[in-house]
């Protein structure tokens, strides 16, 4: 399993792998070097070779002064139809004659030299840069983003580093949504463990709570404590004082029942929600509400592991 930034580089595909998401063979990804006529990145090799594009666990990709990018790696041209090259990309609305001609006045422009490696959102495309703006090729491309926005060529760069571990680099996790998310390490089956949380929802909770199915689990709700770092927290963001925090609260007290989504860490195919943590059985995601959970967590997993009949030997924080 490759790891960036501690998490594994891939997300899993939901179904599983098929023929079309499965890693590249050897064979394949010396096809795909020999049709390009440059040698892959042994890194962005090794990556594909475990999963044929897909989702990032770490996704995006910090700009100054502008939205991030949040990167997808396409699947390998190889034995598909797809363009592998800037150039190919172009041919669907350029013919031949104009490429040339728009090449030739662009100065030194070779678009065959970068290699698509993801088309992003239609306008802009991640490449490997094997010199596609250089007199001579490079034997080890650079990673560049390019945008038909620009106002030279048909593609203008806007963004590059000088090699694929320098991308990898950058990558880093989505914004903070508000959501957190727990691991239970079980010794009975998923099914198992979510009849036994349904009953302990379902016989604690102060308040009507719908247990409903969501996709291979359901959604609940897990009760929270508010701390005294939560009521830190809150005081400081909103400028309000600890006397009008805890008038706020009031007759309900600082206990508070929360949305939550209990489901497998495996997948019915085989796949994997957090691969990092195989001997994880239940995953809960909790939802974003008006007080940072964060520092209830603990408390709850020491909840968690006292339910009788979970068997539930040890609770983690989840990196989502």
């Amino acid at each position: 399993m490759q790891m960036i930034n501690d998490l594994p580089f891939w997300r899993h595909p939901r179904n599983g792998w098929s023929e079309e998401t499965r890693g590249l063979s050897h064979a394949k990804l010396d096809l795909w070097e020999q049709t390009i006529g440059f040698a892959l990145p042994n890194r962005f090799r090794e990556l594909m070779a475990e999963q044929n594009g897909g989702s990032l666990r770490q996704p995006t990709l910090h700009r100054a002064g502008d939205e991030p990018w949040e990167i997808t790696i396409d699947s390998s041209p190889v034995e598909e139809s797809k363009p592998y090259t800037l150039r190919d990309l172009l041919r669907s609305t350029w013919s031949e004659k104009e490429l040339d001609v728009a090449s030739a006045n662009n100065g030194v422009c070779y678009p065959e030299r970068a290699i698509l490696i993801s088309t992003l959102h239609g306008h802009e495309c991640l490449v490997l840069d094997y010199g596609w703006q250089e007199e001579q090729p490079r034997p080890r491309p650079r990673v560049a983003i390019l945008t038909e926005y620009g106002n030279e060529f048909p593609y203008e760069e806007v963004w590059s580093v000088p090699d694929f571990d320098s991308f990898l680099k950058e990558l880093g996790p989505t914004e903070d949504d508000g959501k957190r998310a727990l691991g239970l390490a079980c010794e009975h089956s998923f099914e198992d463990v979510g009849n036994v949380f349904k009953k302990w929802v379902e016989a604690n909770v102060p308040t009507e709570v719908t247990v409903e199915p969501k996709g291979a689990g359901f959604r609940a709700a897990v009760p929270l404590e508010i701390t005294d770092e939560i009521e830190a927290i809150y005081c400081r963001n909103y400028s309000v004082t600890p006397k009008d925090f805890s008038d706020w609260l009031g007759a309900e007290g600082r206990r508070r029942w929360i949305t939550a989504h209990l489901f497998p860490n495996e997948f019915s195919a085989g796949a994997w929600h957090f691969p990092e943590h195989p001997e994880i059985t239940a995953c809960i995601e909790i939802a974003r509400t008006w007080f940072e959970t964060e520092p209830a967590l603990p408390q709850l997993g020491n909840e968690l592991r006292a339910i009788d009949g979970l068997g539930c030997s040890k609770v983690i924080e989840l990196k989502r």
